[in-house]
């Protein structure tokens, strides 16, 4: 009888253990390369994330803006709208809003005065801007991962559905260009992004 009850005892506190530990654990541990915001957006697929209460919807803030005249060129409205989806604070330095519609690339640049670099710096992402001659005249997004002597560079023509991302030396300037500058972005706060 005393056998009985000492295995019924030791069955109980081994389940009662194993209902304590951890359910969850990676089945592979698959190593891989991080993506860009910019690279996820072209991911398709669900996300899973632990205790979260899949009931309820979140949703995410669109500071995307659009054209007046899209047969116009927009260099700066797709640069806006890349910097939205890769969750960039897009406010200027003051800490505006800007309608990109109504203010020209060059006067986008001087609303961001601090933190010009010549490179973009490690673990940073944000606008670029470019110029052939007098002031700044084009603009994309670019994101550098930390300890990475390159970056990748979201590029568009300035017309819908031409943009394009490809990885460079943080040392490569585009033919024709004799001045560029990088201005990064803060990360917008998970409550500025997402909402229900």
């Amino acid at each position: 009888m005393k056998k009985l009850t000492l295995t019924a005892l030791l069955i109980f506190v081994l389940v009662s253990v194993s209902s304590f530990a951890d359910p969850l654990h990676p089945a592979f541990n698959i190593q891989g390369k991080r993506l860009t915001e910019f690279e996820m957006r072209r991911v398709s697929g669900r996300l899973f994330i632990v205790d979260y209460d899949m009931s309820s919807d979140i949703e995410e803030f669109d500071y995307g803006q659009t054209p007046y005249d899209p047969d116009q060129e927009h260099c700066d409205i797709i640069a806006q709208n890349q910097a939205d989806d890769m969750g960039l604070d897009t406010r200027d330095q003051s800490g505006s809003f800007n309608d990109y519609n109504d203010i020209v690339v060059d006067e986008i640049y001087k609303r961001y005065p601090d933190n010009r670099s010549s490179v973009p710096e490690e673990g940073t992402s944000g606008y670029y801007f470019t110029s052939s001659g007098d002031g700044k005249e084009h603009m994309g997004t670019y994101s550098r991962s930390v300890g990475s002597d390159t970056y990748t560079r979201n590029t568009n023509r300035s017309f819908r559905n031409t943009e394009r991302s490809f990885t460079v030396p943080i040392t490569y300037i585009p033919a024709g260009v004799i001045s560029q500058r990088f201005v990064a972005l803060p990360k917008l706060p998970f409550f500025k992004r997402y909402h229900r």
